[in-house]
């Protein structure tokens, strides 16, 4: 399933926690002289303020307008792109609810989902979520949904990431936590984790961590892929935060050879002013 990844602001500042991170312990070798870091204040810059909530609702009521005119390919544009709009994950989860309750093409795909899932034809019905997921991955509700049928289902590993990435976008803790307790022991292993959540208001860094997160910083500082689910799952389950997975794909032993060019910058010495 394609879910959204980070947003631009918190890609940036991954990389800046990677080079304050390279920074920290010298650079390509331990020997090699480190640059001196940046003031605390410039360090991580404060999020963006966020768009006014009539802004949005004007967006809504222009998307309903055009409904009622008949432009629905105009009004489904406006639509698929308002939760990009959100200055932070919780309000881009919140205008992506609120835009999909307006979409009559997600709608069409969610009951057509949820009757096959009433009928039990587990199959029909993951495919119908995972198509309305791809209009408004950041869903959380059907996001669950399209764990249930994967359960159902046997794929296991799967409907974990599911549920893991519906706890990073908003699902209620106490709807889904039986879920991943109940996969996490159906595949034979021991206690499941949860890591605490962490404070609001933090840096775009500072959410959970789900599926399309792990995979945009495995792109982004191991410049690949992840090669398996089994290798999102160990960060999902053990990372509270993108911060803390950007962390350890820092330290992955893959690094260094995956980003070259950037550890002989850092291995050279730091130059004073001139």
């Amino acid at each position: 399933m394609t879910t959204a990844a980070l947003k631009p602001a918190a890609l940036l500042a991954a990389t800046g926690e990677m080079l304050s991170f390279l920074a920290r312990r010298g650079g390509a070798s331990a020997a090699a002289p480190s640059r001196p870091q940046a003031p605390p204040d410039a360090q991580a810059a404060p999020p963006p303020p966020e768009p006014s909530p009539g802004q949005e609702e004007a967006a809504l009521s222009e998307a309903r307008a055009l409904l009622q005119a008949g432009r629905a390919e105009a009004a489904l544009g406006l639509l698929r792109a308002l939760p990009d709009r959100g200055a932070s994950r919780a309000q881009s989860v919140a205008l992506a609810i609120a835009a999909a309750q307006l979409d009559p093409e997600f709608r069409d795909l969610v009951a057509r989902a949820d009757q096959a899932r009433d009928e039990r034809d587990w199959a029909r019905a993951e495919y119908l979520y995972w198509q309305a997921l791809r209009l408004y991955p950041l869903h959380a509700g059907y996001t669950v949904q399209y764990g249930h049928c994967l359960k159902e289902q046997g794929k296991l590993e799967d409907a974990e990431v599911a549920y893991r990435s519906a706890l990073a976008l908003g699902a209620p803790e106490e709807d889904v936590r039986q879920h991943v307790l109940y996969v996490h022991a159906a595949q034979g292993l021991g206690e499941a984790r949860f890591p605490a959540a962490p404070a609001a208001g933090g840096q775009p860094l500072d959410i959970p961590p789900c599926r399309a997160d792990v995979e945009a910083l495995f792109a982004l500082l191991l410049q690949r892929k992840p090669r398996s689910l089994s290798e999102i799952l160990e960060l999902m389950r053990g990372a509270a935060t993108c911060r803390e997975v950007a962390a350890h794909l820092v330290r992955h032993a893959e690094f260094p050879a995956a980003n070259r060019d950037l550890m002989v910058l850092l291995a050279q010495p730091a130059r004073g002013p001139a």
